[in-house]
């Protein structure tokens, strides 16, 4: 096929008609999935924001409540440990006591490798209720799993597009 002169000086070379073809509908059709992926990009960034307070870390809470003196310290009532039969995989559990609003309550936590130390410092950013550890150990696989479709967000996006718009790719 004879291309016209002027895909020539739009595509300059060969390589473009050959990946997107020389298909005039199908170039509007990549150029709107770029778009989408592109606008992807800043609802990935939009949605993230959304999450931050879920999202944030635990070095960042624990500066915050360091800033406005939402510190508890709590003393180890009991502890056990339980060991999964393998050097040094001990799992230590402590129970704690502290006192907050002139009431005693009870804070369960988990160690790994280490015994619970003595006295363990609680933190909160806004509620008492909501308290944390730094000493403690902690599972964040839901962080992973919300943070992954987040990130992926443009490429998911992008897909969809061209999914839908059924896009071609020359070379294809």
């Amino acid at each position: 096929m004879i291309k016209p002169a002027w895909l020539s000086v739009i595509c300059g070379s060969n390589k473009f008609t050959e990946t997107f073809t020389d298909n005039p509908v199908n170039w509007v059709k990549w150029v709107i999935v770029l778009i989408v992926f592109v606008a992807g990009f800043f609802i990935a960034f939009k949605v993230e924001k959304l999450f931050e307070p879920i999202l944030e870390s635990r070095e960042r809470k624990k500066q915050i409540a360091l800033e406005r003196g939402n510190v508890i310290e709590a003393k180890l009532l009991t502890s056990s440990r339980r060991n999964y039969r393998e050097p040094g995989a001990d799992e230590w559990s402590g129970k704690y006591e502290y006192t907050v609003g002139g009431k005693t309550k009870i804070y369960h936590a988990t160690f790994y490798h280490i015994t619970p130390p003595h006295v363990l410092r609680l933190y909160y950013v806004n509620d008492p209720k909501k308290l944390f550890s730094m000493e403690e150990y902690h599972y964040d696989l839901g962080k992973g799993l919300l943070l992954f479709p987040i990130r992926f967000l443009p490429f998911i996006l992008g897909g969809l597009a061209v999914f839908l718009l059924g896009a071609e790719m020359g070379g294809v």
